[in-house]
């Protein structure tokens, strides 16, 4: 019975893939964008500006001194914000990139599957999730009746499905 609805959900899934399929090469190009003008949010320099050039303030408030000079303890606080500000940067141009990678791969899987299926259920998932076209406009284009798109659509997520349940095993 859990066999029947592993199958169950992975055909759901690759069916999902493929609705989601131009929307995924949308954000691959988006992660692409984003990665390549990465601009972090605030900066470890950012951090020091703003913890050690305040306003001198009476009596040493806020880390300035009388005379005007920062204090070692709020120089070193600033450092050590900088330093942390500078990694967490690190870490979400590097979550961008891990993302990207995802999104790529599952992409490339997908094409790759699709093109070890037999031609007529290619072209019919090409058509309908790659290209975008409606039912009418595949059945129109591949000479055939919606009927059948409908169920060389089927059969070829089936395929797709066996193929994903056979690298999950």
């Amino acid at each position: 019975m859990s066999q029947v609805y592993e199958k169950k959900h992975t055909f759901e899934y690759v069916a999902q893939m493929l609705k989601d399929f131009r929307e995924m090469q949308r954000r691959a190009q988006q992660l692409i964008f984003e990665i390549e003008n990465y601009i972090p949010a605030a900066t470890g320099e950012d951090m020091i500006d703003a913890m050690t050039f305040n306003t001198p303030s009476v009596g040493g408030v806020n880390g300035i001194l009388h005379n005007g000079q920062v204090a070692d303890k709020t120089a070193n606080i600033a450092i050590s914000y900088a330093e942390k500000v500078d990694k967490l940067n690190v870490k979400h141009k590097k979550e961008l990139e891990n993302d990207l990678k995802y999104v790529n791969v599952e992409i490339l899987r997908l094409e790759h599957y699709i093109s070890l299926l037999d031609d007529k259920h290619s072209k019919v998932l090409r058509m309908l999730y790659i290209e975008g076209l409606t039912y009418a406009k595949t059945a129109e284009k591949y000479g055939i009746s919606t009927a059948s798109v409908r169920k060389l659509r089927k059969t070829g997520i089936s395929k797709l499905t066996a193929m994903f349940d056979a690298i999950v095993k």
